[in-house]
């Protein structure tokens, strides 16, 4: 049960904690008292041999109280002191330990068998059962995976071991059947497509064999591209008509030039013609 207590503690008084042993002093408020005038007051409290000070009050700069929130028990005989020039008024209120101690143990105890009793009766979802399940069997399926693997690779080694020399050379060719028909789909599907990144990675793909009959292809290819180059070169010049010995490309100066000399010549051919006559 919660009471109203209060303490006056003057400068160098010594004021301790009344009641019975179980008590406890709750401290709220530290004041001056209103009667006092340029007071200044520091309150302390000594709890098991050590002094600590609790608040510091002073009329001139209007600090006049300060509320806190304390408990001394009686059972560490708390004592509080003032040093300054006025006394000093302690408020709150006394309980008594034993009757809420008794209280809260109950409730506490009950808290504690409850939550022990949550954390026991914890819910195990979908969730939490699948992440167990995987942290389990993760060891166990890496070691079952390996030994798969292991087993795998001794059964195929066995199985070649066991094959004749017969039946070697046909496991062979159906490999190199298998092989002819994946290049020719991969061919298929390039040619189908007909962009050059595709082509460029069908080359790829392509065996050293094919390679070669692929350059031969090319340079056959451009050997005859070449040949009719060339016919229709000769073509064109064959078809060309020949320029004349006296005649010259017809342009402005030499026509100039030419255009009186043939009829001289041809005048003096006329006179020596008669000139060959008389005689």
């Amino acid at each position: 049960m919660q009471q109203f207590a209060g303490y006056e503690v003057a400068p160098g008084q010594e004021v301790a904690v009344t009641g019975a042993e179980s008590t406890i002093f709750h401290l709220s408020i530290v004041a001056l008292p209103h009667s006092a005038s340029n007071a200044q007051a520091t309150l302390y409290a000594t709890v098991e041999g050590k002094t600590f000070a609790v608040a510091s009050l002073n009329s001139k700069a209007k600090l006049n109280q300060v509320a806190v929130d304390l408990i001394f028990p009686k059972a560490q005989s708390p004592v509080f002191t003032v040093k300054g020039n006025s006394p000093v008024h302690l408020t709150g209120y006394s309980q008594e330990m034993e009757d809420d101690m008794g209280m809260m143990g109950e409730d506490d105890e009950d808290d504690f068998e409850s939550a022990s009793d949550d954390e026991d009766e914890l819910p195990i979802t979908k969730a939490t059962k699948k992440e167990a399940v995987q942290k389990k069997a993760a060891p166990v399926a890496a070691a079952a995976a390996e030994e798969d693997d292991e087993e795998s690779e001794g059964d195929e080694e066995s199985d070649l071991e066991d094959l004749t020399s017969e039946e070697l050379k046909q496991l062979a060719e159906e490999m190199e059947e298998d092989e002819e028909q994946d290049d020719e789909e991969e061919e298929g599907e390039e040619e189908s497509e007909g962009d050059e990144e595709d082509d460029e990675e069908g080359l790829e793909d392509l065996t050293s064999e094919e390679l070669k009959q692929l350059a031969e292809e090319m340079e056959e290819d451009d050997e005859e591209e070449e040949g009719e180059e060339e016919e229709d070169e000769s073509e064109e010049e064959e078809e060309m008509p020949p320029v004349s010995k006296g005649r010259r490309p017809e342009s402005g100066k030499p026509a100039a030039k030419f255009a009186g000399k043939p009829a001289q010549n041809n005048a003096g051919g006329r006179q020596g013609g008669k000139k060959a006559g008389r005689n």
